[in-house]
């Protein structure tokens, strides 16, 4: 499929840019469906390819409706298990394998769902959910905050590099279905969180808040 514009030029003074290209009649992603495209991008020095990029991402909307969440205009419901990045012979030095392996294995128990508790995830293990098509609930590594830091203003610009870090790095996964900001704290940052989450492109991956005493 040819993208138009299909090149874009950057120079010094104009680094980078946004493209916003219409897809018409997208396949969409869904768990049950989990449709993925290909995108390449390669820059060029004149006539010199320099540096060659490939990604995969799907085509999905999230809505909420009343207390019901909406993929795609239809109603899902959700069930699935907490997830470690954790190994039974390389503890936490997961091989990428694994996480192809584990996205497998929740699919084959028929689950939809997992909760990356309690830090993002290894990329690779995104990578699977796309590919097997299981919603991920992404999870900062944000938790059990003591001693008052997540009420001291000091330390908003930490939690906040960490946030966006986070967001930027998996908001092109299309099985991220929402962003858990961290659990078992919260703290006067936290309706800045929520403003990076929905500020971050026309169609920004929901947030909720999870369902204990003083989480997020």
């Amino acid at each position: 499929m040819t993208l138009t514009p299909s090149s874009v030029e950057l120079t010094r003074s104009n680094p980078e840019t946004i493209l916003e290209i219409p897809i018409a009649a997208p396949r969409k992603w869904d768990a049950e469906h989990p449709n993925l495209y290909t995108l390449q991008a390669s820059a060029t020095d004149g006539a010199n390819v320099v540096e060659t990029v490939s990604r995969t991402f799907g085509f999905r909307q999230i809505q909420r409706a009343g207390r019901g969440l909406l993929v795609n205009g239809k109603e899902v419901k959700l069930h699935g298990v907490d997830r470690h990045d954790i190994d039974p012979l390389t503890g936490r030095a997961v091989p990428p394998e694994q996480c192809d392996r584990d996205a497998q294995i929740f699919r084959a128990a028929n689950m939809n769902f997992i909760r990356t508790s309690h830090y993002p995830p290894m990329e690779e293990f995104l990578d699977a959910c796309d590919r097997y098509g299981l919603y991920v609930d992404d999870e900062a590594s944000v938790a059990f905050a003591v001693n008052g830091v997540q009420n001291d203003p000091e330390y908003t610009p930490d939690f906040m590099n960490q946030w966006s870090e986070q967001i930027e790095r998996d908001r092109s996964h299309p099985s991220v279905l929402m962003w858990s900001m961290g659990t078992n704290r919260r703290g006067q940052e936290y309706p800045q969180a929520v403003r990076l989450c929905q500020g971050r492109g026309p169609q920004p991956a929901d947030h909720f808040q999870l369902g204990r005493p003083g989480a997020v």
